[in-house]
């Protein structure tokens, strides 16, 4: 049998810089990422030196990472469109039926508290959109296949008519909670897509906070939870991780990430299931008896 490139290793370090240097410099590693698109891999090669520039001491660089993968999606998007037959996703269909083409469904946007702009979120959701389904879908950008359905002609009409009813798709939130300060236990529910001002008219006790200082904006897809958090030139300053954001710019945060403002420190917590199910009712009205709340830490 042939032995592993690192299997004459000595030690840890020397185990792992042997495979740091294979995936640095082999290009069969970048190929297989790109799945064979050029303008791909080059992207996602960019990201992967930035990743590995990192460094524990220092907070990392949330907008070019986000500029990097930002761009990763161009180029796929880019690829899609110049490949028509990239622009439908493949499914493996059972039971031998009989197949036929279809356009991937549009992905439609909810209803949001605060108009934001989400277009490339939506394009981001659609590109992943066939993890959703229960086949082994897959997107390919530099060969595109075929959409399968069931046929008209199928004698399982009712398995057929069963299959093309749109799934449900779950909702996605989380709670911001005030874990120190003057209004220590207050919580606000936020929604995917959804935006929350924060300021002293729902943190009453924290006299350093303007009436709005902080909008909090939502953006999650089924692996990532990330919350655009922008300073609305607030008077003390907003932070992330203890990082001042400057007055009017806006700042990526995910669930680990603590946000300070006047007294106050937030924290991004995960909704439990049972959280999520909760009876209709308006936007605003949740929003409402979510600031309304206090934790029974409080």
């Amino acid at each position: 049998t042939n032995a592993l490139p690192w299997a004459n290793a000595t030690s840890d370090e020397d185990l792992f810089a042997t495979k740091e240097k294979i995936m640095t410099e082999s290009d069969k590693f970048f190929r297989s990422v790109g799945n064979g698109c050029q303008p791909v891999e080059q992207a996602f090669r960019a990201f992967f030196e930035e990743v590995r520039s990192m460094k524990y001491s220092q907070a990392p660089d949330y907008v070019k990472l986000r500029t990097l993968a930002e761009k990763m999606d161009d180029d796929i998007r880019l690829v899609a469109q110049n490949n028509p037959r990239g622009t439908v996703r493949r499914t493996t269909t059972r039971h031998g039926k009989k197949r036929t083409s279809a356009p991937t469904p549009q992905v439609q946007s909810k209803a949001q508290i605060i108009e934001v702009d989400d277009s490339d979120e939506d394009e981001q959701d659609e590109f992943h959109s066939a993890e959703n389904d229960e086949e082994d879908d897959f997107y390919s950008c530099t060969e595109g296949g075929e959409d399968m359905e069931w046929d008209s002609s199928s004698p399982n009409t009712d398995r057929q008519q069963a299959d093309s009813k749109p799934k449900a798709k779950n909702k996605v939130g989380i709670k911001v909670v005030v874990t120190k300060g003057p209004d220590e236990g207050l919580s606000f529910l936020l929604m995917n897509r959804e935006s929350l001002v924060l300021g002293s008219s729902n943190l009453p006790h924290d006299r350093k906070l303007d009436k709005q200082h902080v909008q909090l904006t939502l953006q999650a897809t089924k692996r990532v939870k990330k919350v655009i958090v922008k300073d609305l030139k607030s008077s003390s300053g907003t932070t992330l991780n203890g990082t001042t954001i400057g007055k009017g710019k806006e700042q990526t945060a995910f669930l680990s990430t603590t946000i300070g403002m006047g007294e106050s420190t937030l924290s991004l917590v995960p909704l439990l299931p049972t959280e999520l199910d909760v009876p209709a009712s308006s936007p605003e009205e949740d929003l409402l008896a979510g600031s309304n709340e206090r934790t029974s830490a409080r």
